[in-house]
């Protein structure tokens, strides 16, 4: 791995989403420094980016697919249903040397699926607010993908997340800590920034 984490960091934070988010969506970015932390062990911990084919589901403008890549992912697929946020991560992955290894599709994450399992999926997916159960679709189509992931979910749904992974025929492996500042990008927002507490977890399939 020939990129340093500040390096990481510093790229991943020239990569931004779209101007006007889609609320219905809960569209929001990964903050840099959560988004290089979760890349960052899971390729120097736990070995599961380098040189591993990888999915980012709902990839947005790009962060966690390009990060992936700087990391040394040997592919990368990243995928959302919003074309805006497509074109965007494609042209950041352009942007920083990386499109020759990265594919982006616009597809329905509900309906998303592989021929083949990949190594590892990482997502930020949409935490239910507005769409109710959407993580779980999320967190149920990221399972039948690849052998490991990496998902963020809000720290209130813990227990309820939890109960659902083995039914999805997962195992968590490790979890962790994090938070995600969302900043005032509706008319409804009423706090400048908002701060949500989360749980990264590292899911290993068993089926």
């Amino acid at each position: 791995m020939e990129i340093r984490k500040s390096e990481l960091k510093k790229i991943l934070s020239l990569i931004k989403g779209p101007e006007k988010p889609s609320l219905r969506l809960e569209q929001y970015e990964t903050p840099v420094q959560l988004a290089s932390d979760l890349l960052w062990v899971a390729a120097t911990t736990f070995d599961d980016i380098a040189s591993r084919k990888v999915v980012d589901l709902g990839c947005g403008s790009g962060r966690l697919a390009v990060g992936a890549t700087l990391l040394g992912a040997s592919y990368v697929i990243g995928v959302d249903i919003d074309k805006r946020q497509i074109l965007l991560a494609k042209n950041y992955s352009k942007k920083f040397g990386v499109f020759h290894k990265v594919d982006f599709v616009v597809a329905d994450v509900a309906h998303f699926a592989l021929a083949r399992k990949v190594d590892t999926v990482v997502q930020n997916p949409p935490f239910g607010v507005h769409r109710r159960g959407i993580d779980i679709v999320f967190l149920k189509t990221a399972l039948s993908l690849a052998n490991t992931v990496y998902t963020i979910h809000k720290a209130s749904t813990a227990s309820y997340i939890e109960s659902k992974v083995p039914s999805l025929g997962g195992k968590i492996s490790h979890k962790a800590i994090g938070l995600i500042t969302i900043p005032r990008m509706h008319s409804h927002h009423k706090e400048k920034i908002h701060k949500v507490k989360v749980i990264i977890y590292r899911i290993k399939s068993i089926k």
